[in-house]
């Protein structure tokens, strides 16, 4: 385990570990609007899994045209682009 936290029984077998049972939270950005780019999280490389959460920031309920950034992640990278609105990203990893 390289981050996290293991619970293991009097028999020293592991029954709740952060490896594979809660998703960590590694780190969040604001990808302004109209814009394409990219941000570096180094806790990434320490991850099997990551996956992102994303949101409209900003925006008023009745923008039937505003899109949300897409989000790709290489190696500790992730990158973002193709939004026509503010988007707030939320990358999660274990």
């Amino acid at each position: 385990m390289a981050v996290g936290i293991q619970i293991s029984d009097a028999n020293g077998l592991a029954y709740f570990s952060t490896d594979t049972q809660t998703w960590n939270f590694i780190g969040y950005l604001i990808a302004p609007a109209n814009t394409n780019g990219s941000t570096s999280f180094s806790t990434l490389s320490l991850m099997n899994e990551v996956i992102f959460q994303r949101g409209a920031v900003d925006n008023v309920p009745d923008n039937q045209a505003g899109y949300i950034h897409t989000v790709t992640r290489s190696g500790t990278t992730v990158s973002y682009a193709g939004g026509t609105i503010r988007t707030l990203i939320i990358v999660l990893g274990r």
